[in-house]
């Protein structure tokens, strides 16, 4: 297989297997719209800031009064979801939302 170097951390493969093609990122997924509106049920939620995921591992949340939240802390998140940051994607803040563990997380 044949790979090219960028910027010596990621390689790009140009070979693909059998049956796949090469598509841009936004021709094969889909942006989560759901927001947490003025009638949210709870108080307060816990956020997820990329910059707390790092190829797949989540370092924490920061936990928010909905009333103080910034406007980017306000959407949701389900299981089996993929996050990623299209902000500087060279930082490889993206991550896998396998099982959401708790009762008090409020993420639904």
């Amino acid at each position: 297989m044949k790979n090219k170097k960028v910027n010596n951390t990621i390689q790009i493969h140009n070979n693909i297997p059998e049956g796949w093609k090469k598509v841009k990122l936004g021709e094969c997924v889909t942006s989560n719209k759901n927001n947490i509106g003025k009638d949210y049920l709870y108080p307060v939620i816990l956020y997820l800031d990329t910059g707390s995921v790092t190829e797949g591992k989540i370092e924490g949340f920061q936990k928010y009064e909905l009333n103080n939240a910034p406007s980017r802390a306000k959407r949701f998140v389900k299981e089996k979801d993929i996050i990623y940051s299209t902000i500087r994607p060279i930082q490889k803040h993206y991550g896998f939302i396998e099982k959401i563990i708790g009762t008090d997380t409020h993420l639904n």
